[in-house]
Formats: C-alpha cells, sequence, structure tokens
C-alpha cells in the first residue's frame, strides 16, 4: 500500500485528502468515492456523482520531470475539478 495525498482545486478553493491504495487508479477511485460534498462548497451530491463518473474515464497524466506525481480533473456542471496527486512512501 501507499499513501497518496490529492489536492482538488474547485472555485477557488483547495481541498487536501490522503488516502492508502495500490496504485493511482485506486486511489483516485477510492478518493472520488469518499469525498465529503458538505464541505466544498458548490459541490453537492450530484456534483460529486458527476465527479465520480468523469474522473474514472480520465487519464491521470504524470506531471514531467517530476517523480510520483499526477493530474487529472473534470469539467462538472457546477465548475472544473483539478486534482493533483502525490505518491508518498512510508
Amino acid at each position: 500500500m501507499h499513501l497518496f495525498t490529492l489536492f482538488m482545486d474547485f472555485r477557488g478553493g483547495t481541498y487536501i485528502s490522503q488516502i492508502s491504495a495500490l496504485d493511482i487508479r485506486s486511489a483516485l477511485k477510492q478518493w472520488a468515492e469518499e469525498i465529503n460534498s458538505k464541505k466544498i462548497a458548490h459541490f453537492g451530491e450530484t456534483s460529486k456523482k458527476e465527479l465520480r463518473e468523469k474522473i474514472l474515464l480520465d487519464t491521470c497524466v504524470p506531471v514531467k520531470d517530476v517523480k510520483n506525481v499526477w493530474c487529472s480533473g473534470a469539467a462538472l456542471k457546477t465548475g472544473c475539478v483539478f486534482v493533483h496527486i502525490v505518491r508518498t512512501e512510508h
């Protein structure tokens, strides 16, 4: 298992989560399922469902010249979500 730190930018706010998972795709999927939509302004259960559907279709892009860092995102009806994922060895 690896520790992944996810930084989500949404409508001017930055939200940080940590997930333990085997790989980047598993971490992103688990994160999308566990987001607490009540703690994010303008991000209700409908946005959460839309994010889960779209984020898993997107490819996590490795950040060039940086080890163990990826980027992903999705355009939702309520705004764009950008996610940076960092794998931390522990």
